[in-house]
């Protein structure tokens, strides 16, 4: 489900915040299970047992065109050794750079993830070199405290497991001072004019001149994440984008090789300098055509994505969304009250409106709740068969899954289709389980 679109003209303006409240409601209450705290292989609370050794600049393990590692660095280890991290949340993901030798026979390196004892499993070994892979992933759990553990087996010292990055779906009553939160291109809280396109759950697209897209969130810088497609023109071209109606600020779309036939993932196209935290929109527009390659949004990285005051901890329970009255949302707006004044956001106005923004949200969604709750009333006296709509939830995705590639005939590799879903690796004596994803239904296996 794309997000909705909506016409910038000001004369509109009124229609799009009803159409917005109305559609971002029924999603509301599910925001924060699609938003991933990100935590890089370099932070203090990753534990680490063995002869680890950092690979600060990423040089040594990038291979593949899935992009480089995230933040720029990882961790590797050539003998065996295991990596701990505690978090409170209710899913847990662990990513790195894949580099598995004879991975059908004898694979090393091999890991296994256990989540407070209880094994986890892994993804499927994987044929080829590859960074941004996810080596294991456990979803839906009990909300709580826990403990993640990789187990690393490496048979050679010529060979070494390379780990990226750790996420995991906060439980909403963590604060996340201080943490990077990801934020999907279906989120309600970023918005497209309706000049872009789907490209169906993945990203979305756009090859029109002036097309823009809003990102509202609160926190203190955000970066913006894209692929850049083979199938599209490879001329480069530009885009700018602009924090609360400030200055336009321009980053240049780097095209591919005009021989390439690979499309290439986990591109950063900026990244803006800090700016006060709180709450702000950032707006970008693309200025080519669609002769260059297009500006694509893939996903969004927000650091510091909630406020640190406990007094609106409230606001953490959807991290990284901006929790203010949808007048606020759009083009026009601006987080900056007064441009004269030192940065800072007062503190009472700031509150007055998170709390007036939800009151507003919550009277809506009692009425709602009403109004369905009658609707049902009446459906029930229909006769068998009568067709009637019900609303959908907002999708969940599992980042990094949805890029197929087979070899081609020179042993590149090449993408086929837009998507896959990996699946878990079999393991002896496991317990069948099916998860349904927007690939249709997926059989793995798991330890018990």
């Amino acid at each position: 489900m794309r997000p909705q679109s909506f016409d910038p003209d000001p004369s509109q303006f009124a229609n799009y915040q009803a159409e917005l409240i109305h559609s971002f409601l029924p999603s509301f209450f599910m925001v924060a299970e699609n938003r991933w705290v990100v935590v890089d292989d370099t932070d203090p609370s990753i534990g680490y047992s063995g002869a680890w050794l950092p690979d600060n600049n990423g040089s040594r393990a990038n291979p593949g065109n899935y992009g480089p590692p995230y933040l720029g660095t990882l961790h590797g280890l050539s003998t065996s050794g295991s990596a701990s991290f505690p978090f409170n949340g209710t899913s847990i993901e662990v990513w790195g750079t894949n580099s598995v030798v004879n991975f059908d026979t004898n694979p090393d390196p091999s890991w296994e993830c256990f989540v407070d004892g209880v094994s986890i499993g892994r993804e499927a070994f994987l044929e080829w070199p590859e960074s941004n892979w996810k080596f294991c992933g456990q979803y839906n759990f009990a909300d709580g405290n826990h403990t993640l553990r990789i187990d690393v087996t490496v048979q050679s010292p010529n060979h070494t497991f390379w780990l990226d990055q750790i996420r995991f779906i906060p439980s909403p009553t963590l604060p996340l001072d201080n943490k990077t939160i990801l934020i999907e291109n279906t989120d309600p809280a970023v918005q497209f004019d309706a000049k872009w396109e789907a490209m169906g759950a993945t990203a979305n697209i756009t090859t029109v001149l002036g097309s823009a897209a809003w990102v509202t969130f609160i926190g203190t810088s955000i970066s913006w994440y894209a692929f850049i497609p083979t199938e599209r023109p490879h001329n480069e071209s530009r885009g700018s984008w602009s924090m609360d109606g400030g200055e336009e600020n321009t980053f240049l779309l780097q095209g591919l090789p005009a021989d390439s036939k690979l499309t290439v993932y986990n591109q950063t196209y900026f990244t803006t300098p800090e700016f006060p935290v709180g709450p702000h929109t950032l707006r970008v527009t693309f200025h080519e055509s669609d002769k260059t390659t297009p500006l694509c949004l893939d996903y969004l990285y927000v650091k510091n994505g909630s406020f640190p005051s406990s007094s609106i901890s409230s606001s953490s329970s959807t991290p990284g969304f901006r929790h203010t009255s949808t007048s606020t949302l759009g083009p026009q707006s601006s987080a900056r009250d007064d441009e004269g004044t030192s940065g800072g956001i007062p503190v009472g106005s700031l509150i007055g409106g998170v709390m007036g923004g939800l009151a507003v949200l919550l009277c809506l969604a009692g009425v709602l709740i009403m109004i369905r709750h009658r609707r049902l009333k009446r459906e029930s006296s229909l006769p068998h068969g009568s067709k009637y709509t019900t609303p959908t939830g907002f999708p969940f995705y599992y980042r990094g899954e949805r890029h197929h590639r087979t070899v081609g005939e020179s042993g590149n590799m090449i993408q086929t289709k837009p998507w896959i879903i990996s699946t878990k690796e079999a393991v002896p004596g496991g317990t069948d389980i099916k998860r349904t994803t927007k690939s249709g239904l997926v059989e793995a296996k798991t330890r018990i």
